[in-house]
């Protein structure tokens, strides 16, 4: 869905997915990672650090879309 909005770059931000769903995966058991719980605060910083600019990524793509959509519609 991500891949779907213009002008972004399926490559970057597939990466950033998959990066923000290994995260989210590493806390469950079996998923081979640390739960937060058990993070140094640096580890739990970088972590959450990656999280949120994949989400402002995300969110800055959006609102460009709907700027576009809105300025095409009133030209």
């Amino acid at each position: 869905m991500l891949s779907a909005l213009p002008g972004v770059s399926g490559s970057d931000m597939g990466r950033q997915m998959d990066n923000v769903e290994r995260l989210s995966r590493a806390g469950q058991p079996g998923g081979g990672g640390k739960r937060p719980e058990d993070m140094s605060p640096e580890e739990l910083h970088a972590t959450l650090w990656e999280i949120l600019v994949f989400r402002d990524n995300v969110m800055r793509a959006i609102e460009t879309t709907v700027r576009k959509r809105t300025f095409c519609q009133t030209s």
